[in-house]
């Protein structure tokens, strides 16, 4: 069976998240009372494609809705150009708002772009 984009950064996230974690630390993550939920968006593209805003917008309206424990972007947001600098706040600010019910950690992955 041919490994999808999905599975491919469910490994990798699972897997890397495990590297660095000791046996003390593994199995204090096995006694969670729940799961961890995050969400996670991935490829905006804002330079590139029309509605990488309306895209954020609904990704941020879904978080406040669905309320996960932190947010995760992958990559791929934005150049980092001035003009561009508005979707880097609008992600932070949705992430970070306590009135959006949004949890306050957002973490950035990303190589060459913002």
């Amino acid at each position: 069976m041919p490994m999808t984009r999905r599975k491919l950064i469910q490994t990798i996230t699972l897997g890397g998240a495990g590297i660095p974690l000791s046996g003390l630390a593994t199995g204090t993550l096995a006694q969670l009372a729940k799961p961890v939920r995050l969400g996670v968006i991935a490829d905006l593209h804002v330079d590139l494609i029309h509605d990488a805003g309306a895209r954020l917008d609904l990704f941020l309206k879904e978080m406040v809705r669905s309320k996960p424990d932190g947010l995760l972007q992958l990559g791929d947001f934005a150049f980092a150009k001035k003009e561009n600098q508005k979707f880097v706040d609008q992600f932070n600010k949705g992430a970070g708002q306590k009135d959006q019910n949004l949890p306050p950690v957002s973490i950035l992955f990303t190589l060459e772009h913002v």
